[in-house]
């Protein structure tokens, strides 16, 4: 348990194992043995959502009951937190409850709430300020909340205690270029800031974005949420900006800091396309017949996918969300174009068996993931096959 909540499995990141998927919540962590491993166990930090979710099976498969009723029962009800819940199905017919955006290059969008109700325990609760202020003054409490007990003292200080190291390279000095130190507790991650424990998280969805941030030793939280999907900059420079304050510290330019950050991501992901776009090589067809490429594609880790031949463009259904259509780009490869905004778009390498026909294709969706799917036979081509 302490390995799946502290991302050191060695399992490789794939947000396209869960995201958008229909499977079940058994399903998924079923699937979790087909995933490659990127390092050795309990050698290397690697945040992965799924582990979260195996975790909460874990617990509903020792209760007899859900991830969902444990913590509505342990955990909502006790601190009072009546506006809060784990599934947008239980947002219907509710008035107050704020709309996901999206940045897009006609301006800022709406979006559909996004139903992540498989990988429930790795991030589907939906709450407020206020009810997330009960959440914070528990941890501040050191797990007691109006004098009784909810998590027990030694529960509290495991989950906030150094679990496994976090390296300070690539992305993190953006985000934490004060750190001499930042590690995994139990879901929660600490650093050093100002002579003091910083105990953080972040999270995003479709259209919405968090920032968590506690200092236990001032006996200070702060919980910023918002509802556009362009990172959690925004959230972490706000978060950090009322530490500061509370603190007494001449603070940073945490926006400026923040903006320079998300810049810089920009300036990168504008970089890998752009090299990406260098080596198209024009002039080129397909090895086949468009219509060869249709049929149904499938992965034990990743389920099944349909691409269609629709008058001579393809199209394809990955899951209920991931859909949309695909343009050739060079030699058997095409690129996607999704039909939701909120989707990165990724590329379709198609291989051939040695009989000239559709072996696979392998996908990659950039930061969202990559697999590679087998083409199922038709029942005649099998039939032959034996």
């Amino acid at each position: 348990m302490r390995d799946l909540l502290t991302h050191r499995t060695g399992l490789a990141r794939n947000e396209l194992v869960w995201y958008g998927s229909d499977a079940s919540r058994d399903e998924l962590v079923r699937r979790l043995r087909y995933l490659p491993s990127e390092s050795s166990f309990r050698t290397k930090f690697r945040y992965n959502n799924v582990t979260y979710l195996t975790a909460g099976q874990v617990l509903a498969h020792v209760t007899g009951g859900t991830w969902d009723d444990f913590v509505r029962e342990r955990i909502f009800t006790p601190l009072g937190m009546t506006s809060t819940n784990t599934s947008i199905r239980d947002l219907a017919g509710k008035s107050n409850v704020v709309t996901p955006h999206l940045e897009t290059p006609q301006g800022i969008r709406p979006i559909p709430w996004y139903n992540g109700d498989n990988v429930g325990p790795a991030g589907s609760i939906n709450s407020n300020v206020v009810d997330m202020a009960q959440w914070l003054r528990l941890q501040l409490a050191a797990g007691t909340h109006n004098g009784k007990r909810i998590i027990s003292q030694r529960g509290v200080d495991e989950m906030r205690s150094a679990q496994a190291a976090i390296p300070l390279n690539r992305g993190t000095p953006m985000l934490f270029p004060a750190a001499h130190f930042l590690a995994i507790g139990l879901g929660l991650v600490t650093s050093d800031y100002a002579g003091k424990v910083l105990v953080e998280h972040t999270g995003e969805i479709d259209g919405m974005a968090s920032a968590v941030a506690m200092v236990p030793d001032a006996r200070f939280g702060v919980v910023v949420l918002t509802n556009l999907g362009s990172g959690i900059f925004a959230p972490t420079a706000l978060a950090r900006q009322i530490v500061d304050m509370q603190l007494g510290r001449t603070s940073s330019d945490w926006s400026h800091q923040m903006r320079a950050s998300y810049d810089s991501v920009s300036r990168l992901e504008r970089a890998a396309a752009a090299a990406f776009a260098a080596q198209r090589v024009p002039n080129t067809k397909p090895s086949l017949p468009v219509a060869a490429y249709a049929g149904t594609y499938a992965d034990s880790a990743f389920g099944e996918m349909v691409i269609r031949d629709d008058n001579g463009t393809l199209s394809f259904d990955f899951g209920p969300m991931r859909r949309g259509t695909l343009e050739h780009w060079h030699f058997d490869t095409f690129r996607s174009h999704m039909s939701n905004p909120a989707l990165e778009n990724g590329t379709f390498q198609f291989r051939l068996d040695p009989t000239g026909g559709v072996a696979d294709v392998q996908m990659d969706f950039g930061g969202a993931g990559w697999a590679t799917l087998k083409k199922v036979p038709t029942p005649s081509q099998a039939l032959v096959g034996r």
